[in-house]
């Protein structure tokens, strides 16, 4: 096998690069002196029909099963 994947993020998997995405990001803000909790105004995520279908849970999130099937959430937690 060339190449595995670990899944070590608590998000489902259509999530995960973005929030990977975000991870790389908000290093990136931070080693250039921003907060990424205030100086990000909006984020807007391209993805793909399957991912918006999937993990575009809106209303309560009342559960762990509910909030990794959020993208919203997923990336509110890491930035």
């Amino acid at each position: 096998m060339e190449s595995i994947f670990f899944k070590l993020i608590p998000a489902e998997g259509h999530g995960i690069s973005a929030v990977e995405a975000a991870l790389q990001l908000t290093k990136l803000m931070v080693a250039n002196g921003l907060n990424p909790a205030h100086d990000i105004a909006r984020i807007k995520v391209r993805t793909h029909e399957a991912a918006c279908r999937i993990i575009d849970k809106r209303g309560p999130l009342s559960n762990a099963a509910d909030r990794d099937h959020c993208m919203r959430y997923m990336l509110a937690v890491v930035f």
